[in-house]
């Protein structure tokens, strides 16, 4: 909420010490006994303050008050040590102002009031005074802050009448803050975080994790293409055929269009979250309210003007970012910032422009930083993409070894040109195409399935096909047939995981003689799943049931990583919408039409 004004009635001392040259009133009390609007007045809340201590109170609509300590004296002068009571009462709105007849008027003159308080402090029933070396500071909410407004002191009859003097005008003078506690992340990073967790080996949403990943933002604003070459390690066998081709998958960071600016650079936001703008404009919530616009906002330079002159008077800053956005619909937002007349924080100038040199400097260091952090993270990705392409080539010429092994040759001389074939003739055939599928008939989903058909009389190995990992066949999925022998015996294995668990189940068949084989899978361990493979294990490295798993254990394992890489990359996407304010809350992300709608708010921006 933006600070605002205070108005004041009811204490001999706020804020302003020449109220205390006044005569020390007795017991200072907010309504008469005979104050016809005592019961329709707003209550009161209360508060007890260690005097010994800094103390800060926020009362229920915002107002916050600052005790030093030592900042109450009792009627002759001495220093309080001991429990403080304060009474507050807050009238921010115009109920309560009617309510308890708080009429805005001055000597019979109408004000423009921006909200009240009575604040008083008694120790024991004695009433307390504030000490001048320690004044009170009092903040009170407004949701527009206006300049030229004062401090009044009220004062009220029996007949709870108002009539308020003395006024003192308000210093505009900003109020640094701790910079670590405000918010300087576009709205809605945060949430959209949230409901993509668990993410990145993250549970829950931190402060660091919520910056990292803001910051890494800096490379998709168009500086850069990082492209990442994905194998397709979906792989499966092909009987009589030589059709290995792998698909590649390119994913990589949009190449946005350079003559579009895309807001507020992270690596600014990283540079200036430092404990070297401590007590500048900066760690302020004058500048947070900025901050928030200025991500709306489709150019980057609007936070350096405010960066690069931390010796200048905040309103100056606003009337020049204003002057800027000559043609932009946020222009009035910096019309309405300049006209709250802010000032500067009270430190020396000379701090504010060695700062101004630092944080030119920091800033190319910070985005050197994140550019060989997001290298260092690419070059490692490429490596194991390289892993994972090498994997499949090998795994590619296991299988072709595979289908040259079913294969046999037929060598011959010849003494002439022209047609040739290769034929029995008329003779009956021991091998021929036939049907083959094999159905899991557990209603329990596994992480992976695969099914075999081993061939016991030539010892050669054959992995079947499935779409659903429920349903396997040989062939391809319009002819679901393969040549096989005729009436062999055969082995039909399934081998399923969930999990760290292994389930397995084997069926001995004849060729041509079966066609559906249905397989209820059973839980084994690790050692006695390769107990039972090891009976096949008597053949060539090709046709080996274990060989086989071990490579689609680690394509597996690259299959994971593919997919963390997508959703890193969709969840990235998604941040990096929300942090150049287009709303994906309605839409599966895509990266062009997040690009078109980037380019059509920016193109909103200006004035019709």
């Amino acid at each position: 909420m933006k600070k605002g004004i205070l108005l004041v009635l009811g204490f001999s001392f706020l804020l302003f010490s020449f109220l205390q040259c006044n005569p020390k009133p007795d017991l200072i009390v907010k309504t008469h006994q005979e104050d016809p609007f005592t019961e329709t007045m707003t209550s009161s809340q209360y508060f007890k303050i260690d005097a010994k201590k800094d103390t800060v109170i926020s009362g229920k609509n915002g107002t916050i008050i600052v005790f030093q300590k030592g900042s109450f004296l009792d009627s002759e002068d001495n220093i309080i040590t001991e429990n403080i009571k304060i009474e507050l009462t807050e009238f921010l709105t115009i109920d309560e102002m009617v309510l308890s007849n708080l009429t805005t008027t001055s000597n019979g003159k109408l004000l423009e009031t921006d909200g009240m308080i009575y604040f008083n402090a008694t120790n024991k029933g004695r009433q307390l005074f504030v000490n001048p070396e320690k004044p009170v500071f009092v903040e009170v909410p407004t949701n527009d802050r206006k300049s030229g407004m004062s401090v009044y002191k009220g004062l009220r009859d029996k007949n709870g009448n108002m009539n308020w003097v003395n006024p003192i005008p308000i210093e505009n003078y900003l109020n640094p803050l701790d910079l670590f506690t405000l918010d300087f992340l576009p709205d809605g990073f945060v949430e959209t975080l949230e409901k993509e967790m668990p993410f990145l080996n993250h549970q829950k949403v931190n402060e660091k994790f919520v910056d990292s990943l803001y910051y890494s933002l800096y490379f998709k604003t168009g500086n850069e293409i990082i492209e990442e070459t994905i194998p397709d390690t979906n792989v499966s066998e092909s009987y009589h055929d030589k059709e290995y081709e792998t698909e590649l998958d390119s994913t990589h960071y949009s190449e946005l269009d350079n003559s579009v600016n895309y807001g507020v650079d992270p690596a600014a936001i990283k540079t200036i979250k430092n404990n070297q703008f401590q007590n500048t404009i900066i760690a302020t919530k004058q500048f947070e309210e900025r901050l928030k616009v200025m991500f709306k906002i489709c150019r980057s330079d609007i936070i350096d003007i405010y960066t690069h002159n931390l010796d200048k008077n905040l309103w100056e800053l606003d009337s020049i970012a204003a002057s800027l956005l000559d043609d932009n619909i946020y222009q009035e937002d910096f019309k309405k910032f300049t006209s709250q007349k802010w000032t500067k924080i009270k430190v020396p100038d000379k701090n504010l422009l060695l700062l101004k040199n630092y944080y030119e400097n920091r800033l190319q260091s910070v985005k050197n930083e994140l550019t060989k952090q997001r290298n260092k993270a690419v070059k490692a990705n490429n490596e194991k993409t390289k892993k994972a392409k090498e994997l499949v080539n090998n795994y590619k010429e296991l299988l072709n070894k595979r289908e040259a092994y079913r294969m046999t040759g037929y060598g011959f001389e010849l003494t002439n040109t022209g047609w040739i074939n290769i034929d029995r003739g008329t003779m009956s055939k021991d091998w021929e195409y036939a049907p083959l599928e094999f159905l899991v008939s557990n209603r329990n989903s596994f992480d992976r399935t695969y099914g075999y058909v081993m061939f016991t009389s030539i010892k050669s190995l054959y992995r079947l096909k499935t779409n659903d990992s429920k349903t396997f066949y040989v062939g391809n999925q319009t002819q679901k047939e393969m040549v096989m022998p005729k009436g062999e015996k055969s082995m039909g294995i399934i081998i399923a995981y969930k999990n760290d668990q292994a389930f397995i189940d084997a069926i001995d068949f004849k060729t041509n003689n079966d066609s559906l084989l249905k397989f209820n899978l059973v839980e084994k361990s690790t050692r006695e799943i390769k107990r039972i493979l090891a009976q096949f294990d008597n053949v060539t490295q090709e046709n080996s049931i274990l060989e086989d798993l071990k490579y689609l254990d680690e394509i597996y394992i690259e299959e994971l990583r593919q997919d963390k890489l997508l959703r890193e990359e969709y969840v990235m996407s998604q941040l990096w919408s929300v942090s150049r304010a287009i709303d994906t809350s309605y839409m599966q992300y895509d990266k062009t039409y997040a690009i078109d709608m980037l380019v059509e708010r920016c193109l909103n921006n200006f004035k019709k």
